[in-house]
């Protein structure tokens, strides 16, 4: 199998697996559907709503583990294209959010998306990105959208001032391929709260 071929391959695995919608799988399992529960959508919030901690639980595990899988592989073969990595790594956020298995009406990816900076940044940079949440939840003032957009900035701060944070990619010398994951999935994330918020309103 060539390069391009196995590229190719793995791009399609990476959107496959950020496209399975636990969340609906295991709480209709139950009997339930967590797009019936909160605002309706199909991710680990609505899930614990829907059928309780430990399933609940069980879903945020496995929307995490479905974008760190893709960008750990995607790290380990930085070094043949750097691109194709950080696109690899983002897939699955997209998978997440324009779902085939749902029609395309996927959840918001922020499970995903913490778990692709994981896999593909380093636990460092995930756990950087989690405090900017933190933060942003502890203020009052910020909904969600403006929780992520602080997340996502905090971020291009530490892969612009402290690349030592993002260990397996300054590893590589390839920091360009730390910038095009956060441009492809941080204003996606961000948007996907920001409509949600138009949407209440507007109700």
């Amino acid at each position: 199998m060539n390069a391009w071929m196995g590229w190719t391959l793995g791009l399609a695995a990476a959107f496959i697996v950020g496209a399975c919608p636990f969340a609906v799988w295991l709480t209709r399992a139950m009997g339930r559907d967590p797009r019936w529960f909160g605002d309706g959508n199909p991710g680990a919030a609505n899930a614990f709503r829907a059928a309780g901690f430990w399933l609940g639980a069980a879903v945020l595990v496995l929307d995490v583990a479905k974008g760190f899988v893709p960008g750990y592989f995607a790290i380990r073969h930085i070094s043949t294209n750097w691109l194709l990595a950080a696109l690899a790594a983002a897939l699955p956020v997209y998978g997440h959010r324009f779902s085939p298995f749902l029609r395309g009406r996927g959840g918001i990816g922020l499970a995903s998306w913490i778990g692709a900076v994981a896999g593909f940044l380093g636990p460092l940079a995930a756990g950087l990105l989690g405090c900017a949440f933190a933060c942003g939840l502890a203020i009052r003032r910020l909904d969600r959208a403006r929780t992520v957009a602080l997340g996502a900035a905090v971020l291009l701060m530490g892969i612009t001032v402290l690349p030592e944070v993002l260990w397996p990619v300054w590893r590589v010398h390839s920091l360009w391929s730390a910038r095009l994951l956060w441009l492809l999935t941080a204003p996606l994330v961000w948007w996907g709260y920001r409509v949600r918020n138009v949407r209440r309103e507007e109700v």
